[in-house]
């Protein structure tokens, strides 16, 4: 298939933060991730802890690696090596009325540098009605690094959490303000990508409909100016094979895309 990311893609993601990529994965990719959220979604657990699913899930590993979204992530950051970072399921069942707090997330990570995006990928049809994904259009040009919160097992911002040491802006009441910045949602259909940087204000309502799940799988990859750092708020991604400064090629944050690598 041809590449979903052309020079128009690339100028509105640097401009925007966030762009959409209309039937970026194939339906051979799609069956595949579907297959994988089934089983993961058979066991319980909270919103935001469906996480590095790609280390034990076959499914979810070939899509991180092989599938078309290292390479969209390479465009899209003008990086010349991709690594993969770490991958989520976002699951909001039929009547799931919490609503994702409004945040950006390198401030989570154990990460610097400018090259970080997620790749987030539809595998239901998702509306405003069933907690479309919305942004802050530019927000990531304001390079700041909000105060992370300790979700509540919906994924609802509860309570602030920080890093010994580290420093952050304090969060604009985005939802009490709305008016005030440029909020944007995309309906998406199963395959359609959108693709964010990780200073990128987001976050979704509740699912208010009856029947339609809306569930997405977000890859988080890398450029080639990104360095490990600690301290972070998610100690749960630290890798003991790094020290601070140094850049991300480990087995836990993989080479999934340099010039003359396989697509």
């Amino acid at each position: 298939m041809s590449s979903p990311v052309g020079s128009r893609e690339i100028a509105g993601f640097e401009r925007d933060g966030a762009v959409l990529l209309r039937g970026a994965i194939d339906d051979e990719w799609q069956e595949i991730l579907r297959r994988a959220a089934a089983r993961e979604l058979e066991r319980p657990e909270a919103f935001f802890r469906r996480r590095l699913l790609w280390r034990s899930d076959p499914d979810f590993a070939r899509f991180c690696r092989f599938s078309p979204a290292p390479r969209m992530a390479a465009a899209l950051l003008r990086a010349r090596k991709i690594n993969l970072f770490m991958d989520q399921l976002f699951a909001k069942a039929p009547g799931a009325a919490s609503r994702t707090g409004w945040h950006n997330d390198l401030p989570y990570w154990p990460l610097r540098g400018w090259q970080v995006a997620t790749i987030w990928v539809a595998l239901d049809p998702i509306t405003v009605d069933n907690g479309a994904l919305e942004v802050v259009r530019g927000s990531h040009a304001w390079n700041r690094r909000y105060q992370p919160f300790e979700p509540d097992f919906g994924g609802s911002a509860a309570t602030a959490k920080a890093a010994a040491g580290e420093t952050y802006d304090p969060l604009p009441d985005i939802e009490a303000e709305r008016g005030r910045y440029d909020i944007a949602a995309w309906d998406m259909r199963p395959g359609d990508a959108l693709a964010f940087h990780a200073l990128t204000l987001h976050g979704a309502a509740g699912n208010t409909t009856a029947g339609q799940w809306r569930r997405a799988y977000a890859v988080r990859y890398a450029g080639d100016d990104v360095r490990y750092h600690e301290p972070a708020t998610n100690e749960w991604l630290y890798n003991p094979a790094l020290k601070p400064g140094d850049p991300l090629d480990s087995d836990l944050y993989p080479v999934v895309y340099a010039p003359g690598s396989a697509p």
